[in-house]
């Protein structure tokens, strides 16, 4: 990989993905099919074959489907036969290449976004992970608000173009058509009446927008024109791209097929899009091999040793765990899967010293924190006199009801042998339980209330 994409982006990167706060968005750089002689990039079999189909002279100097629908609009022909045997042809093609099973192999992508009509990313999820449902799972975007007649319990069939309200498997959204619908985008006036709709119809597309506004978002592969490229950029953050660094973008393509005016622009006037020169396909190949390497990160040798390693301070804005010194392997097992996935957390790991002063940092730890998990079973609940009754009554004082921030965690607890000693005010928020079934659930939600309060200054309803 290029240098200016250092070790630390990677990292960067990696956590963020971890923390499952990315969506890829996958073009057509980076959509390649199996065959005989090798993965092969999709439009540089299909132009060809579509031009050919069409009746165009020399098929063979016809590199993208613009290149064919300028030709065959050129003479006079109609849009409709363009796109009938454009989804012949892509239907054709079954078999995904290497770059799309693996980047449908990285498990921490809930939502992949794609930017071409085939459906060989669909395709590729079937074979990586077994919950895809293609007939439930995938939902594309048209202008005129036409979408599949979609089985998935938590559609919404009001407005079919939005992402579900709920799911739980990987969702593979359309952004620019699909061949499931009349037509899809094609050509230059297609795009201009994709991002244009996209644009007119923003209040119905609520769910998709907000996940594109409060995500990192990685293009792999430009998704056609540069313009349409900034289009993109500019509809998902809702703002101008220059106004702000949050929620970062990246883009990786090889640098010979960008303009000199896209380069500049994400070089000098996007503060939040970062340009990874480098070929789509090795890039996705790249990434999916460092995000296993990441996975497998040794978990703590020891119990002590994660405790050795934790800050003596609590940073401010960290995700504080109470807990009794008797469950510090469950707080180590918590604690490093945090650690993994990116979240920012803190534990005392003092020992509960005795001291005006010790008290007062813990109180004001708890003050600052952005949320406390409270981790509850019955050594914690064997005694009035512990430490975390102090912290949870001081936790009672920052709680404002009907706004998540105390999230209780049951260990060794039967779901409805709910403990006693929490303060009242906390008497009838749902508790969480921890297993190693239900981690990575947990995990998750953690993940997503520190990146809305990120990203909002707001703690969720709850």
């Amino acid at each position: 990989m290029p240098e200016a994409f250092s070790e630390r982006n990677w990292q960067v990167l990696l956590r963020a993905i971890a923390s499952k706060n990315v969506i890829p968005i996958i073009g057509p750089a980076a959509v390649t099919v199996r065959t005989d002689s090798g993965d092969q990039p999709l439009q540089a079999l299909a132009a060809p074959r579509l031009a050919q189909e069409l009746g165009l002279t020399t098929p063979g100097q016809y590199r993208t489907y613009n290149d064919v629908a300028r030709a065959h609009l050129g003479r006079g022909r109609s849009r409709p036969e363009l796109y009938d045997e454009l989804r012949l042809i892509l239907d054709s093609y079954s078999e995904p290449g290497a770059a799309l099973l693996e980047l449908a192999g990285i498990e921490d992508f809930d939502l992949f976004v794609s930017s071409t009509p085939d459906s060989l990313l669909g395709r590729a999820l079937q074979q990586r992970r077994k919950s895809f449902n293609p007939l439930k799972d995938s939902f594309w975007f048209h202008p005129n608000l036409r979408s599949q007649q979609h089985t998935h319990e938590h559609a919404d069939q009001n407005n079919p173009c939005d992402l579900p309200s709920q799911f739980s498997r990987p969702l593979v959204y359309q952004i620019l058509g699909s061949t499931e619908s009349q037509d899809f985008a094609v050509w230059e006036e297609d795009y201009m009446e994709f991002v244009c709709g996209l644009i007119e119809k923003r209040e119905n597309l609520k769910r998709l927008m907000h996940k594109l506004s409060t995500a990192n978002l990685l293009l792999i592969g430009a998704p056609s024109e540069d313009w349409i490229v900034r289009f993109l950029l500019r509809l998902a953050r809702g703002k101008r791209l220059s106004d702000s660094a949050d929620n970062p973008c990246y883009l990786a393509e090889d640098e010979n097929a960008m303009s000199e005016a896209m380069t500049f622009f994400f070089d000098h006037g996007s503060k939040h899009t970062r340009i990874i020169r480098a070929d789509p396909v090795q890039f996705a190949l790249e990434l999916a091999q460092r995000w296993q390497q990441h996975r497998k990160i040794a978990q703590p040798a020891t119990t002590v040793e994660f405790f050795a390693r934790l800050p003596d301070q609590c940073p401010r804005d960290a995700v504080f765990i109470s807990y009794a010194k008797e469950d510090k392997a469950a707080v180590a097992q918590l604690g490093s899967a945090l650690e993994h996935a990116g979240v920012p957390f803190w534990v005392d790991k003092r020992n509960l010293e005795i001291g005006e002063s010790y008290e007062r940092a813990l109180r004001t730890a708890v003050m600052d924190c952005s949320y406390f998990v409270s981790l509850i079973s019955p050594n914690s609940e064997s005694d009035y006199a512990r430490y975390v009754h102090k912290e949870r009554t001081w936790a009672a004082e920052r709680y404002t009801e009907g706004s998540v921030f105390y999230v209780p965690v049951l260990l060794d607890f039967a779901a409805n042998a709910g403990p006693q000693l929490e303060p009242p005010v906390f008497h009838k928020i749902e508790r969480e339980r921890l297993t190693p079934e239900r981690l990575p659930a947990l995990v998750q939600r953690l993940a997503e209330l520190v990146q809305v309060l990120r990203s909002t200054g707001k703690r969720p309803r709850g």
